[in-house]
C-alpha cells in the first residue's frame, strides 16, 4: 500500500514565496512585452495646434493624455497630424481609427462613437490694446475683421456667424499666424485659445520680437468649449474614457498639462 510522501516542512512559505516571485517579475515584464501584444490605434490631430499638439516631437498635451489614456488599457498610440479640417475625411475614409475632435462636421452617421474631450480649450477674443475695443455682446463685433481657427464659426455662429455672412471673418489652421497678424494689424480680433496665444507670443519674445500689449475679452459663450473626440470603434472610445478618468483621479493628468503650461486657479 503507497503512502502519499509528507510534504516537507515549510512547504507551503515557499510556495507562497515562489508565488510572489513569478508575480513580480510578471509586473516587469508585461509592460516590455505589451507594445507587441496592443492595438495600435491611429488617432488625428490637428497639425497646428501648439502647445496642445507638437507634431515635431509626437507630444504636446492632447496627445500625452490620448497616449497615456489608451495605454491604461493597453493600446499603443499611433499619432496622425492633419490640418484639422482634414480629420473628419480622414475618418470617414478610414484612415485614422479616431480623432481629437470632428471639427465642427457631425460624424455620428458616420460610424462615429462620441467620447469625451481630452482637454477643453478657454476660447476668447483678443484684439491690440491700442484699437481701444470693448467686446461684450456679438454686435460688438460688427465691422470688424475676424480671425479664427478652423470650425469657430460652427461652435460659436451668434458671435461670428454676422462676420462670415459679411466676408469679414477667416480663418487659419496655423495658430502661430494668429499672433503675428494680431500684432501686424492685419485683423482687428483674434478668437483663439488663451494658453494657444500665450505660448506663441512667449516664442515671439524669446527671439526678441517686440509685442504689442492686447486685451482679452472674455465673453464667449459657452466656454471653456469641450470638443468631444470620436472613435471608429466604441470598445476603444470606452477604453479611452476609462483610461482618461484614471489620469485625472490620480492628479497624473494635471502633471501633463503642468508640463507645458500652468492653468489659472
Amino acid at each position: 500500500m503507497l503512502f502519499p510522501r509528507e510534504r516537507p516542512k515549510g512547504y507551503k512559505g515557499r510556495v507562497a514565496l515562489l508565488s510572489k516571485t513569478f508575480s513580480a517579475i510578471c509586473l516587469v515584464l508585461l509592460p516590455a512585452l505589451s507594445p507587441c501584444l496592443a492595438d495600435e490605434i491611429s488617432i488625428g490631430f490637428g497639425d497646428h495646434l501648439a502647445p496642445y499638439v507638437l507634431p515635431e516631437t509626437q507630444n504636446g498635451i492632447e496627445v500625452e493624455i490620448f497616449r497615456e489614456a489608451l495605454a491604461y488599457r493597453g493600446h499603443v498610440l499611433r499619432p496622425v497630424f492633419l490640418p484639422i479640417k482634414r480629420l473628419p475625411q480622414a475618418f470617414v475614409s478610414q484612415g485614422i481609427d479616431g480623432a481629437m475632435s470632428d471639427a465642427g462636421v457631425d460624424l455620428s452617421g458616420r460610424g462615429a462613437f462620441y467620447g469625451e474631450p481630452a482637454v477643453g480649450f478657454d476660447n476668447v477674443l483678443v484684439t491690440r490694446k491700442g484699437s481701444h475695443l470693448s467686446i461684450v455682446h456679438p454686435e460688438d463685433l460688427i465691422g470688424l475683421s475676424i480671425l479664427a481657427f478652423p470650425g469657430a464659426v460652427a461652435r460659436f455662429p451668434d458671435w461670428l456667424g454676422p462676420a462670415n455672412k459679411a466676408g469679414r471673418y477667416f480663418e487659419t489652421n496655423n495658430q502661430a499666424l494668429q499672433v503675428r497678424a494680431l500684432q501686424q494689424g492685419q485683423y482687428d480680433v483674434v478668437l483663439t485659445d488663451r494658453y494657444v496665444f500665450s505660448y506663441f507670443t512667449s516664442i515671439l519674445e524669446n527671439h526678441h520680437v517686440a509685442v504689442d500689449d492686447v486685451d482679452v475679452h472674455r465673453c464667449l459663450t459657452p466656454n471653456p468649449i469641450y470638443y468631444p473626440s470620436i472613435f471608429r470603434s466604441k470598445t476603444i472610445r470606452d477604453d479611452f474614457e476609462e483610461g482618461l478618468h484614471y489620469l485625472k483621479k490620480t492628479g497624473r493628468y494635471q502633471e501633463i498639462y503642468d508640463r507645458y503650461v500652468k492653468r489659472p486657479s
